[in-house]
């Protein structure tokens, strides 16, 4: 049979034991989730730095290629602007959802958006040469 003295030692071990268990997984924990965040802060500011540059990126190769798309494609799209009209098609561009090919031919890179039935064709160069709304819809997109 255990003496008093040694069940009083033992019960303030344990007890000392299980607080030092406690502290040691709070610790862990907290440091770990506190790794996490500050992973995902430094993933979302590089994300949003990367999207503010790709939005830089891409424009149409002239003011006078966006001017007639506008007048040809834009308008009858719904823009106010064609300013507008050039922000809208980077941002199908920028859509991960969009469907997206590269032409090995001839360089460039084609953007359609099953939703809303918008395409984009990029030059190799980065420069926007089209943006509309194809009749055929997804047709087109495949044609390309």
């Amino acid at each position: 049979m255990m003496s008093r003295k040694m069940l009083i030692f033992s019960t303030i071990f344990l007890a000392v034991l299980m607080g030092f268990i406690s502290f040691t997984a709070t610790f862990y924990f907290a440091t770990k989730e506190m790794n996490e965040n500050m992973g995902r802060t430094q993933s979302s500011d590089r994300s949003e730095t990367e999207s503010e540059n790709e939005m830089d990126g891409y424009h149409f190769a002239s003011e006078q290629i966006l001017e007639e798309n506008y007048e040809d494609y834009g308008k009858a799209m719904g823009f106010k602007s064609a300013d507008e009209y050039e922000i809208a098609a980077v941002s199908v561009i920028n859509d991960p959802s969009v469907l997206h090919k590269s032409n090995e031919n001839n360089g460039f890179e084609v953007y359609y958006n099953l939703k809303t039935n918008e395409f984009v064709k990029v030059s190799a160069d980065g420069c926007i040469m089209e943006y509309f709304t194809p009749e055929s819809g997804k047709l087109y997109y495949d044609s390309q």
